[in-house]
């Protein structure tokens, strides 16, 4: 493997989204036709393993083997539920199903400091800041796709209904007692 195909793979490491080809080779100083030629080699060279180089007419990123799909899922999953709060789940559960919500916001309907879950919701990647519409001055949380990869489904509209969701849960609740 040359330098410029390590190169390139490192960035698509490290980076959180799809690259375009484009800005591969004017970030590194070089030709198209040497990144697409890298990338071919990287392709040949991830064939099999792991982790495969997923593209597009315009974009590459590095993703795992669709082949581990239900293994990865199932693991991140798990991660998932083992390490988050209650707490933290709560204020997820609220940006979630709100969509986009401020801080004060997610304090008002739980009645106690959310500080500490924000940030450690932020640090996993799970949500992320999104300035206002209406004043630019304010910041609100969201999801972010992270999230919806963990829960395994596309958009926030794949959610069950809320206040269905809640009935079936205290009705379970009551029969188990």
């Amino acid at each position: 493997m040359d330098n410029l195909t390590k190169t390139i793979e490192a960035l698509l490491f490290v980076s959180s989204k799809p690259l375009k080809v484009s800005y591969i080779s004017k970030f590194l100083q070089v030709f198209e036709d040497e990144v697409n030629k890298s990338l071919e080699e990287l392709k040949q060279l991830r064939k099999g393993t792991g982790i495969v180089l997923l593209q597009t007419d315009s974009t590459v990123q590095l993703a795992t083997n669709p082949d581990l799909a239900e293994t990865i899922t199932r693991f991140l999953t798990q991660d998932l539920r083992e390490n988050l709060t209650e707490a933290q789940l709560e204020v997820l559960t609220i940006i979630a199903y709100k969509k986009l919500i401020s801080k004060a916001e997610i304090e008002a309907i739980r009645g106690v400091n959310s500080q500490y879950a924000l940030r450690q919701l932020l640090m996993r990647g799970l949500v992320e800041k999104s300035a206002s519409k209406t004043d630019q001055r304010a910041i609100n949380y969201e999801v972010t796709t992270e999230f919806l990869q963990h829960l395994g489904i596309n958009n926030l509209e794949e959610l069950p209904n809320y206040t269905e969701f809640q009935s079936a849960l205290t009705i379970q609740k009551t029969e188990q007692q």
